[in-house]
């Protein structure tokens, strides 16, 4: 099942045969939700464009069982490449990310919903870091786009992208919330 605000997003997934709701979680909830239990809910960079991330949290509490859990990924604005490039950064997304994430802001949302923190760890897809090593490039050492794309091998990438994530540095968190049993 899922969860689409946009028309044209819901109309698309409904012409291919998914059961789709056209509509927020918190209007899901209001209105056909309340029976609905899940054992597991995916939320993958979805948060950042809401206005209230806990609020919405909050819905999806009410949509999981006592033993489910939720799997929440966002942009990581404490990443090395968001510090550098602040709103240039790729992930930053302006105006469409109305939020931005930290791990510490991202649990404490969780927390506020009142969900409890099972694990975390960040992703960094080769391609978007190669996007992020590319805007450095060109806007802290004005390196030309062109140039740039020939300078990077894709080994090189791959590298440093396992090594971010190794640090828990990577480019997306990745958060896993449990039911913490509270408000049953």
């Amino acid at each position: 099942m899922g969860i689409e605000p946009g028309e044209t997003g819901a109309a698309r997934a409904k012409a291919s045969g998914l059961d789709v709701f056209n509509g927020t979680l918190e209007q899901f909830v209001e209105t056909s939700g309340r029976g609905e239990r899940f054992d597991v809910i995916t939320c993958c960079h979805v948060l950042e464009h809401v206005p209230g991330p806990v609020q919405t949290l909050t819905a999806m509490k009410t949509l999981l069982r006592p033993s489910g859990f939720a799997w929440i990924a966002v942009p990581n604005a404490e990443c090395a490449f968001a510090r550098i490039l602040g709103w240039r950064w790729h992930s930053t997304d302006l105006p469409y990310h109305l939020m931005q994430f930290t791990p510490r802001s991202l649990m404490r949302a969780a927390e506020l919903a009142g969900f409890a923190v099972s694990g975390w760890s960040t992703d960094s897809p080769a391609s978007g870091v190669a996007s992020s090593i590319r805007a450095t490039l060109r806007h802290c050492f004005l390196v030309p786009s062109r140039l740039s794309e020939r300078l990077l091998p894709e080994r090189a990438v791959e590298l440093l992208a396992r090594a971010l994530d190794r640090r828990q540095a990577g480019e997306a968190i990745l958060v896993e919330l449990r039911h913490n049993g509270v408000g049953l």
